[in-house]
């Protein structure tokens, strides 16, 4: 077997050669651009008292005893106020408007109807002391009204919170003191985790009279029965069909109660779904394992927010712009409309994408043969400066469609991973990155090391895939004991891999 590196250029392969041997380009790749701040915070949001404020109805908005905005009872959206409920001034006269009697006032600003927004936006102002308080809020109808709603009356609720402490503010008002809670989240800009500590505890009590839970099946939540949206997908039924018979379960929020998308997110380990309200449930069930997929190649930061705090194993995927065809159609309800190019081929990265984190969850409580590499340090020969040197990178067990480690273009690059003490090897699996056709096709010339002997060389073969496509699986023809294993490649170029798991056991001296 020849694995010396030869430091000459490899002669490239013809377009009738790589049409021959070639894997199709992943249709989701990592989103990696995000609209908005992403800070988390982890003391606890204030609560600020304020005396003669005046709540002024036309702007929405409650201001301080000098005619200010209290920017904490405000609704932001982002980090800069260029979308907010309110003004920065008011001047209505105080004297000529209503005064409320000395009480125990707790401003919560505007009740948001939408169900993502009342989570994100009202829930995350509730998160102090409420009970024997009156709660103010401005909003488009009575507190009964919201109180029938599904995930506004069970939240209310879980949190003991009854009509009679409402007060709708429909006309200008005087306060002679009021308090006012900063929100705990707020939209694609900053979250503390007391938001995740209180929505966990609501989601104990709320989830507990139900129980979704299916034989460990990854669930897909779909959007195909949604009447109304900003994004439909007309053929996303293609996708849900591709999707159960590779062992998904489809769910359609919609058409569950609010108790029962709650129970459903604390019950199911790994979820999958389109950019949406419906993933901000997750807030209720810490540790959940998410793939988001989105169109754009920009994420509201509001769902890493809520993962972040949460705890929660996400992983953000986009489309690529050819897996999207037949945009600008209108659909009665929705903003934008398009079809899907291969729902199947979706399907299959999905999977192969899950699949991987359902194994690094088993194989991390395992004691027999498991992937030895998961979370291992690992080195390379390089670094391209374009690509962040993130660890642990390859061995990290998520499943991208691109690369997580990039080398410079050298002579032989190579990188490895440091096995535990102990290591027993059995085979090992090399993920391609799948983003880029001329990409994928350098790791036609990989030479797989154990330790300093070459036990593998790919040697110029069939193009290899990853989360689409099969990866490169390389068998020992009896287990041995190994301390690192290396990929280099052959010639000159740059080495570049999704991840690289190693199957194993640990002999304990």
């Amino acid at each position: 077997m020849r694995c010396s590196c030869v430091s000459a250029r490899l002669t490239p392969l013809s377009k009738e050669q790589l049409r021959s041997t070639m894997i199709e380009v992943s249709p989701i790749v990592p989103c990696l651009g995000f609209g908005g701040n992403k800070l988390i915070l982890e003391h606890d949001p204030l609560e600020t008292e304020h005396y003669e404020a005046l709540f002024d109805a036309s702007k929405r908005g409650l201001y301080d005893y000098g005619g200010k905005l209290i920017v904490a009872g405000s609704y932001f959206f982002g980090p800069t106020p260029s979308v907010f409920e309110g003004h920065f001034h008011t001047s209505i006269d105080r004297a000529a408007v209503r005064r409320a009697p000395d009480d125990d006032y707790v401003y919560i600003g505007w009740i948001h109807e939408h169900f993502g927004h009342f989570l994100l936006s009202t829930l995350s102002r509730l998160w102090g002391r409420l009970s024997e308080r009156m709660i103010v809020y401005s909003g488009q109808h009575e507190i009964d009204y919201y109180f029938k709603k599904s995930h506004i009356g069970s939240i209310f609720s879980a949190l003991g919170l009854k009509p009679s402490q409402f007060i709708w503010l429909q006309e200008d008002f005087c306060f002679p003191r009021i308090s006012v809670p900063s929100p705990a989240f707020e939209e694609r800009n900053f979250a503390f985790r007391r938001f995740a500590d209180l929505c966990n505890g609501l989601g104990a009590v709320i989830g507990r009279e139900t129980a979704h839970e299916y034989q460990g099946k990854p669930i897909f939540l779909s959007k195909a029965r949604l009447t109304s949206g900003v994004r439909k997908y007309l053929n996303e039924g293609d996708l849900n069909e591709a999707l159960e018979v590779r062992g998904f379960k489809i769910i359609y929020p919609e058409q569950l109660g609010f108790p029962e998308q709650v129970s459903l997110w604390r019950n199911n380990k790994y979820i999958t779904a389109f950019s949406g309200s419906a993933l901000h449930t997750s807030i209720f069930a810490p540790g959940s394992y998410i793939a988001h997929i989105t169109e754009g190649v920009v994420l509201d930061t509001s769902y890493a927010l809520c993962d972040g705090i949460n705890k929660s194993r996400a992983q953000y995927f986009r489309l690529q712009e050819e897996d999207v065809v037949d945009r600008g159609g209108e659909t009665p309800g929705f903003s934008y409309t398009s079809r899907l190019a291969n729902p199947t081929r979706i399907a299959e990265a999905l999977q192969r994408a899950v699949e991987m984190a359902m194994r690094s969850d088993v194989e991390g409580e395992s004691l027999g043969i498991r992937n030895i590499a998961l979370g291992r340090p690992s080195r390379q020969s390089s670094f391209h400066p374009w690509v962040p040197r993130a660890q642990p990178n390859a061995t990290s067990g998520k499943l991208t469609g691109s690369m997580q480690f990039h080398t410079e273009e050298e002579s032989c690059p190579w990188w490895e991973v440091a096995l535990p003490d102990g290591a027993i090897v059995d085979s090992i699996k090399i993920y391609n990155r799948c983003d880029d056709l001329s990409a994928m096709d350098r790791g036609r010339n990989i030479v797989l090391m154990i330790d300093d002997e070459p036990v593998y060389d790919h040697a110029g073969a069939k193009q290899f895939g990853g989360i689409v496509g099969d990866p490169l699986i390389w068998e020992a023809p009896a287990p041995r004991p190994a301390q690192r294993v290396r990929i280099m490649l052959r010639g000159h170029g740059h080495l570049h891999l999704d991840q690289v798991e190693v199957f194993g056991r640990i002999e304990v001296a």
